[in-house]
């Protein structure tokens, strides 16, 4: 790597001068590579013949250079040089035009094909894409008040772009830029190359070097270090920032290539973001919230700082203040927090909010991504309401008896449904259509399972009113050794509604809810009661009369 530099005394941060790139009939011009000689000079491919235009600084000699002013210092890359013959001077007179713009004889002024540090100042390869400055002094070497005048793009420039990698080490207080291709646009089209490329790279040996700086912008007009780049071997390179490096400043640079550049940040940049242990949950249950906040950039911070963690909707509002006083160093470091939420109000959305560094304490690069938000979604509880006889409990006293049943169902919310079906199902009950049985297959068992499915409709406000009688099965009892559940399973009751949901009871969720027994026993009561029932008269007497008599009938088939 080489340093070409000229001082300045004074150097003008708002440019007086204005520069561009023209053709014979004074019409500005951009410069395109050359894709047969890999260089971009005048009368190659689509190029006309160039010249250089100065203008509100009087008449000049004149240069294009890719520079970066370093603190008032011009670090320069000259590109162009002065074709009179017998001429060894790089910079060209503007001898042409009447004011307030003069530009150079195109037959006297070329982009510059070759290397050749006989002339003064030195004259590099016009080898890469990029925006050039117009050096001009009052006379042909450089030396005679030198100043320059920025080609904007609309003022011309030579096509192309640069594939960089930038990167900031606060150890070392460096910058490390890294050129990683570099895109020339030619006649025929884009070429892509390699700063390495035998052809279209780097070459300290035929001068094809490139101008690296870190600038407060994007051309080189005002910048904190600079360094001229011969070989492909000088990548990459470190540029030294200017300014102090801690969490309370952000230094925003752009390393720029022979006047393009491309933005870093020197400073920290906190990024939150939430995760839920479990999403969703149910009314009742908890998650843990885990809160992390890392700084994504590349400074690290010491100052403490607020994260705030906010929850709300669904009727839920907290907010939690976390102070954070653990140093978090640049390129990831991170640290959490722990938040617990219990669902005990209404099912639905509640919004999470996480903002890191909400007081402020900390600057940023970005400020834009200390937000982070998630969701997490509460689904209510469902219960099915029992009532036996008018008590509030799922178990019937005994096998073989009428109950007065009431079911409802509704959710943690209040909600309920109207006109909800209730299926009831007694499994492995007495059963007159197909008794619960073995069979035996040539010495195998197989069971013939029964059940006795009822589906109830309930009302408008989701209630149901039935009569239900638990029969005695004493294939489970008194003739439990027979082992006949081993081959049709056990004897349940339950419910089930339709809609269907799942119901809590006892921590779990069913969606058979259970009903049960307690005393499994098939005997006589030895008296008579006269108990009040569901339809009674209208139903249910005359039903077990039926089922008597087709027991009966049975019975008498089957036991002459």
């Amino acid at each position: 790597m080489k340093r070409l530099a000229l001082l300045l005394l004074c150097f003008p941060v708002l440019f007086a001068a204005t520069a561009s790139i023209v053709d014979s009939s004074n019409t500005t011009t951009n410069v395109e590579s050359s894709a047969a000689f890999k260089v971009y000079v005048d009368t190659f491919g689509n190029n006309p013949d160039f010249a250089l235009e100065l203008c509100n600084a009087g008449q000049k000699y004149v240069a294009a250079v890719y520079s970066a002013n370093v603190s008032g210092t011009f670090v320069m890359v000259p590109i162009s040089k002065n074709l009179t013959a017998g001429s060894s001077s790089t910079m060209v007179h503007t001898s042409i035009g009447s004011g307030p713009c003069y530009y150079t004889p195109v037959d006297s002024f070329a982009f510059s094909q070759f290397r050749d540090f006989t002339r003064s100042p030195d004259v590099y390869v016009s080898a890469f894409p990029g925006r050039v400055h117009a050096l001009y002094s009052d006379n042909d070497d450089g030396t005679g008040s030198p100043d320059l005048a920025p080609v904007n793009y609309s003022e011309g420039w030579l096509e192309g772009s640069y594939s960089t990698t930038r990167s900031f080490n606060q150890a070392t207080g460096l910058v490390t830029a890294d050129v990683s291709s570099i895109t020339f646009q030619t006649e025929l089209g884009s070429v892509t190359r390699g700063p390495g490329d035998a052809d279209w790279g780097l070459s300290s040996t035929t001068g094809r070097s490139m101008l690296i700086a870190l600038c407060d912008d994007d051309f080189g007009n005002v910048c904190d270090d600079a360094v001229i780049a011969n070989d492909s071997t000088d990548l990459p390179v470190g540029l030294s920032l200017v300014g102090t490096v801690d969490d309370q400043h952000v230094h925003n640079r752009y390393v720029v290539v022979d006047g393009l550049g491309e933005p870093i940040c020197i400073g920290t940049d906190l990024r939150p973001s939430i995760s839920i242990d479990t999403n969703p949950i149910s009314y009742g249950d908890s998650t843990n919230i885990t809160i992390t906040v890392t700084n994504q950039h590349n400074v690290n911070i010491t100052t403490d700082f607020v994260l705030q963690f906010n929850v709300s909707g669904s009727g839920y509002s907290d907010t939690v203040n976390y102070a954070i006083t653990e140093d978090l160093a640049s390129g990831g470091g991170s640290t959490t927090r722990n938040y617990t939420f219990d669902a005990t109000g209404q099912a639905g959305s509640v919004s999470l909010r996480a903002y890191a560094d909400s007081t402020n304490q900390i600057a940023e690069c970005d400020e834009t991504d200390n937000l982070a938000t998630a969701t997490l979604v509460i689904n209510p509880v469902w219960y099915l309401h029992v009532w036996i006889d008018g008590e509030y409990n799922n178990t019937f006293p005994q096998w073989g008896r009428p109950y007065n049943v009431t079911f409802y169902v509704n959710n943690s919310n209040g909600d309920t449904i109207s006109n909800v079906d209730y299926i009831i199902t007694e499994q492995n009950g007495l059963n007159p259509f197909i008794p619960t049985q073995v069979w035996n297959d040539s010495g195998t068992e197989h069971g013939v399972s029964t059940s006795s499915v009822a589906t109830a409709e309930g009302n408008s406000s989701g209630y149901a009113r039935m009569v239900i009688v638990p029969t005695c099965n004493k294939l489970y009892t008194d003739y439990s050794y027979l082992g006949v559940d081993a081959y049709v399973g056990d004897y349940e009751i339950s419910v089930r509604t339709n809609p269907s949901h799942q119901y809590a009871f006892n921590g779990s969720l069913y969606t058979n809810f259970p009903l049960f027994v307690a005393n499994k026993t098939c005997a006589d009561p030895g008296w008579v009661n006269d108990k009040e029932l569901i339809n009674k008269d209208t139903y249910v007497l005359d039903i077990y009369d039926w089922m008597y008599e087709v027991y009966s009938i049975t019975k008498k088939l089957v036991v002459p």
